[in-house]
């Protein structure tokens, strides 16, 4: 599960920065620059990821990080 969430993120930016939360449901994810994090949280919120729905956030106000969440997903700690 933790591949396929990484290989969809590097689809739209290969230079993806990602930190797994200590509660393993929720990915900090970093974006090169805020047009790819819009993008990606226009196309991926509320979407299926292996039958899980995700959500995803911006969390900073330069708006290139993202965070997603899913209350059924348990991500795998890199």
């Amino acid at each position: 599960l933790q591949i396929e969430f990484e290989s969809t993120l590097q689809r739209y930016d290969s230079n993806i920065k990602i930190a797994y939360l200590k509660n393993f449901r929720r990915a900090r994810v970093e974006f090169s620059n805020s047009a790819i994090a819009a993008l990606v949280k226009y196309e991926l919120h509320e979407s299926h990821l292996s039958g899980k729905e995700i959500k995803a956030f911006f969390v900073q106000v330069c708006f290139n990080t993202l965070v997603f969440y899913s209350n059924h997903q348990l991500w795998i700690k890199r």
